[in-house]
């Protein structure tokens, strides 16, 4: 029989193998979770830059827990340290996640466990700029480059999530439809990796690097 990715057991199969071969990745390459709050992330991807004497990092974290509350969460985080001290100059990181809001319907948070809380519902995103353009400049604010990178990032894993929901149309909400979405963006990590690559590129174009 053909495996049908939009089958809810199938995705659910699916992603726990991805999840489990990342995980083995991450220990192979002794790389640690990423911890932001009450939130503990398998780090999927990861884009360095270095223009002497900093380095630039763009990374996208994955809460694998969130599914024992039928949830989707992870985060994106833009940093900039110094190549010898090891310094962290400036990092912007936020919270994307899917939750019920009162009604049981599905919304898109963006947040930073600070000031930032920028929602809108799911079923309603077409496009990214639809909820990205909601954020504060001053979220993107410190260093240029390391802002645009958090943008980059944001815009990525958002239009993928819009772009996970539609494929999985046929999908019931909340818990199945929520797993269904969470395989479907790992499977395209590397096309999404791709893509903040090509927005990152553009960013040192602008800033002159």
């Amino acid at each position: 029989m053909a495996k049908n990715p939009h089958d809810p057991e199938y995705s659910k199969r699916r992603l726990k193998a991805i999840l489990k071969n990342k995980k083995r990745e991450s220990k192979e390459n002794k790389k640690t979770n990423v911890s932001k709050g009450d939130y503990d992330m398998t780090q999927l991807t990861k884009i360095s830059y270095q223009k002497e004497p900093f380095e630039y990092e763009l990374k996208i974290g994955w809460d694998d827990e969130a599914f024992v509350d039928g949830s989707i969460a992870f985060t994106v985080c833009a940093s900039k340290r110094n190549i010898e001290t090891q310094k962290t100059m400036d990092n912007i990181e936020a919270i994307v996640s899917i939750e019920k809001d009162e009604n049981n319907q599905p919304i898109l948070t963006i947040s930073d466990n600070s000031e930032l809380n920028v929602t809108y519902p799911l079923k309603d995103l077409f496009e990214e700029s639809q909820i990205i353009d909601l954020i504060p400049a001053a979220f993107f604010g410190g260093e240029p480059f390391t802002g645009c990178l958090i943008r980059s990032g944001l815009s990525t894993s958002i239009a993928q999530i819009i772009e996970s929901k539609n494929e999985t149309s046929g999908i019931p909400w909340y818990i199945e439809r929520c797993k269904a979405i969470g395989s479907t963006f790992i499977s395209a990590l590397p096309d999404m990796s791709g893509k903040m690559a090509r927005k990152a590129l553009r960013c040192m174009i602008r800033m002159g690097f």
